[in-house]
């Protein structure tokens, strides 16, 4: 399924007006009058510009006129650049091979405006396709304003140190895994997609996955070709920051077992920064899954894990 790019609300960069979640494009960061002025303020600089160059090309062909004019009487048939002799035209400062060059010179500035504008044009261009390309990978849901600013608005007891702790992970500090569990409801989720989204927009290499959705691709990727499945799971648990969502929904075969195991453990020994949400205690996720993954999972005993409990009744149904 195509998902649509947005960038999330926010202030305009040039007068910070707030903005809400709009599609991402060349342009998206500012309000609509303030890009028309920025547009407007590169057409009028080009045409100050242009302006210039021609007040300096109309000041140039004086001077060489008074220059011929001043010449012509001791000399009447030189060319004022390079001195060869003119025939048969009367009054040609320049030769033939000289008039080109003079000609290429007099608007030699006006085309290194133009291509210093291209390139400008051009590095934007390339900067918002660099984003999109991020922003693609981090497999984000669609933005519907699970940010670290919105997450005040969830009236969960005991967030406050989750949201703490997630923000100080998603920045790189604290452990390098942390745990969100808790019952449902309770905004583990969205902390877990504010982190990736945070993390993506300041260019860092993301990928958000919900587990049961993850498991499902590969499994369906594997029918059709095994090799292909494992080069995108290895991507996928290669990822510098890689944040799993509902860990322990399930169904817990052979299979997804297996699958399980070699990412957590992986990410485990190559100490990458993992972000996971769960509605499970150690002890129930090892009833669902194996005393393996479970002790991967709340390792906070090497230093490596921090588990964060979320309490309080569910923002969805308030019990």
């Amino acid at each position: 399924m195509t998902t649509l790019l947005t960038l999330p609300a926010g202030p305009c960069k040039a007068c910070s007006a707030p903005l809400p979640a709009r599609p991402l494009r060349v342009g998206a960061a500012y309000c609509e009058p303030c890009r028309v002025a920025k547009v407007q303020a590169v057409v009028d600089a080009g045409k100050a510009i242009d302006q210039e160059v021609i007040d300096a090309a109309k000041r140039e062909l004086a001077k060489q006129t008074e220059e011929y004019l001043a010449r012509s009487s001791a000399h009447p048939a030189k060319c004022l650049r390079c001195g060869a002799e003119i025939t048969g035209v009367w009054g040609v400062a320049y030769c033939a091979e000289c008039r080109l060059t003079v000609a290429a010179e007099s608007t030699s500035e006006a085309v290194a405006v133009r291509e210093m504008e291209r390139r400008a044009l051009h590095m934007e261009q390339k900067a918002m396709t660099i984003e999109q390309a991020r922003l693609a990978w981090a497999n984000l849901p669609p933005d519907i304003g699970r940010t670290f600013d919105l997450v005040g608005r969830l009236d969960v007891a005991g967030l406050a140190k989750a949201v703490a702790a997630t923000k100080l992970w998603a920045s790189g500090g604290g452990p390098t895994w942390l745990v969100l569990n808790g019952s449902e409801g309770t905004g583990k989720s969205h902390l877990a997609e504010a982190a990736a989204r945070s993390l993506a927009l300041r260019g860092q290499r993301t990928r958000w996955e919900n587990v049961g959705e993850l498991l499902d691709r590969l499994r369906t990727m594997s029918g059709r070709d095994e090799e292909n499945a494992f080069a995108h799971m290895a991507q996928v648990t290669e990822t510098p920051y890689l944040i799993l969502d509902d860990l322990g929904k399930t169904k817990p075969t052979p299979w997804v077992l297996e699958r399980l195991y070699m990412m957590v453990n992986s990410r485990a020994v190559l100490q990458k920064r993992t972000l996971i949400t769960t509605n499970e205690s150690m002890a129930s996720l090892e009833a669902k899954t194996n005393d393996y993954i479970a002790a991967r999972v709340f390792d906070t005993g090497s230093g490596l894990v921090a588990v964060v409990t979320v309490t309080g009744a569910s923002y969805r149904t308030g019990t």
